[in-house]
């Protein structure tokens, strides 16, 4: 089965993944544009780079199944839940952007917690200030798509964030609680 890593194309001029344009940035940027976003947008910023975490996941997985539909070991994933959110996880830790476990997992209550160590925004943040709530509103996003294609209705919340001073990044998986 091909990983979501080997559809990555860098042509001049032209990045893709999963037949979708791709940028790299640094970690850097991305604390600015987060401490920027928050000047304009307020409290607000969270929910905005949380969206687009969610909405990243969400058009990354659909071009990734629609490209590989055919593909009988693709057919087995997309049937079994729980082999579909560990695959999730580790097609993040294939892309480079810090090594994500699976620290809990009740498939039955729709409830995971996932850890992620070396995040690249939460080390940014501890380039310039520690914060006193977390910062990894993206990750959040993403890991609450990933998880809300096999498991609807979920979301996620960080709990622990490095640039508050935590060893790791601690991000809940649940369907909200009214």
């Amino acid at each position: 089965m091909k990983h979501m890593i080997d559809t990555l194309k860098i042509e001049e001029g032209k990045v893709m993944m999963c037949n979708m344009p791709f940028i790299i940035t640094f970690t850097k940027s991305i604390y600015y544009m987060q401490k920027e976003l928050q000047k304009v947008a307020g409290n607000s910023w969270k929910r905005i780079v949380y969206e687009c975490g969610k909405l990243d996941v969400t058009v990354l997985q659909s071009n990734y199944f629609a490209m590989f539909h055919d593909d009988p070991a693709v057919k087995k994933l997309i049937s079994d839940r729980r082999a579909s959110f560990k695959f999730c996880v580790d097609e993040f830790n294939k892309m480079g952007k810090g090594k994500l476990e699976i620290i809990e997992e009740d498939a039955d209550k729709f409830r995971f917690v996932l850890r992620l160590h070396f995040c690249g925004i939460a080390l940014a943040y501890l380039e310039h200030e520690t914060v006193r709530e977390p910062v990894c509103y993206h990750f959040a996003g993403i890991f609450a798509a990933g998880t809300n294609t096999f498991f609807p209705g979920v979301e996620a919340v960080e709990t622990k964030c490095v640039a508050k001073g935590d060893p790791y990044c601690e991000f809940v998986i649940e369907v909200p609680k009214n």
